[in-house]
């Protein structure tokens, strides 16, 4: 069973809060305890104050990244340049305009334990959304 870590995204700070450090240690950081807060920007809880949870997928690139909803990675076997990260059909996966929704677990990306050569994370759609076409 994999391990859930979280990250959210806040639209009011501009800034992406985690549940676990982003370099691998197992403190969970200060924020994240913010960002759970119900009294975080003006009074109200994380679903109604603009920030965008989003869960690890227990996948790693060839970076040794750590793989999120929300991230734009270049897949080395695809046409596309960019892909994005989302969770639809109860998945992590994928779209293609030309083959739909692929889950990421299914892809030809050579998955050794939860690792893939094949895929870079290259940025986020909150932090770099001018990486997103």
């Amino acid at each position: 069973m994999r391990e859930h870590k979280y990250r959210a995204w806040s639209e009011k700070n501009k800034m992406m809060y985690y549940s676990h450090r982003p370099d691998g240690s197992d403190n969970p950081l200060w924020s994240w305890d913010v960002v759970l807060r119900k009294d975080w920007h003006d009074g109200k809880g994380v679903e109604d104050n603009g920030a965008i949870k989003m869960e690890g997928t227990g996948f790693i690139d060839k970076n040794l990244k750590e793989i999120y909803e929300g991230d734009l990675f270049k897949a080395f076997d695809l046409l596309s340049p960019t892909l994005e990260v989302i969770y639809k059909s109860g998945c992590f996966g994928y779209e293609v305009e030309c083959m739909g929704f692929i889950p990421l677990k299914n892809s030809n990306f050579d998955w050794v334990n939860g690792k893939s050569d094949k895929i870079e994370i290259i940025g986020n759609r909150f932090e770099t959304p001018e990486l997103v076409k």
